[in-house]
C-alpha cells in the first residue's frame, strides 16, 4: 500500500468525503422513512423538523462532496463554514425538538430525548473534528496552495 504524498487528494481526505457519501446515503433512507410516516397521528410537526433537518443535511453535504476535490485556496474555509452549519443545525434542532417533546410528555424527559440529544452530539462532534483537522491538517495545507495577497484581493472582488 502506498500512501500519495500531500499534494494529491488521498488519506483523510478521501475518508472524509466517503463519510459524506455515506451520510447522504444513510439521510436520504431517513427522508424516504420519514415521508412514510410524514402524517402520522399527532406528528406532524415533529416529522416536518426532522425532515427539514435532514434535507438540510442532505445540501450542505452535497456542497461539500462537489467541491472537496478543487485544489483551490478557499475550499478548506468553504468546508469548514459548511460544517459549522451542521453543527448549528444540530443543536438548533435538538433544541427545538427537546422542547417539543418535553411539551408533549409533560416536561419529562424520555428515551426518545435521550436518543436525540446522543444524535445531536455524535453530529457536533463529528463537526467539531473534521473542522478542526481542515484547519490543522498538513495535506490540507498541501493539497489546497495558499492564496498570495493579490488573489485574496481579486476573490473579494467577485
Amino acid at each position: 500500500m502506498t500512501i500519495k504524498p500531500f499534494n494529491e487528494f488521498g488519506g483523510w481526505l478521501r475518508f472524509f468525503q466517503m463519510i459524506c457519501y455515506l451520510n447522504i446515503i444513510y439521510a436520504l433512507m431517513i427522508v424516504f422513512a420519514l415521508f412514510q410516516v410524514l402524517f402520522s397521528e399527532g406528528q406532524l410537526l415533529d416529522n416536518f423538523l426532522a425532515l427539514g433537518k435532514t434535507g438540510a443535511e442532505i445540501y450542505i453535504l452535497y456542497q461539500i462532496v462537489r467541491i472537496i476535490e478543487i485544489p483551490n485556496p478557499v475550499i478548506p474555509e468553504k468546508i469548514t463554514n459548511f460544517l459549522y452549519y451542521l453543527f448549528i443545525i444540530a443543536f438548533v434542532y435538538f433544541f427545538i425538538f427537546t422542547l417539543s417533546l418535553l411539551n408533549q410528555n409533560a416536561w419529562k424527559w424520555t428515551e426518545e430525548n435521550t436518543l436525540i440529544l446522543a444524535g445531536t452530539v455524535q453530529t457536533m462532534l463529528w463537526c467539531a473534528v473534521w473542522r478542526t483537522y481542515f484547519i490543522r491538517s498538513r495535506r490540507v495545507e498541501t493539497f489546497y496552495p495558499k492564496q498570495s495577497a493579490e488573489d485574496k484581493k481579486q476573490t473579494t472582488r467577485e
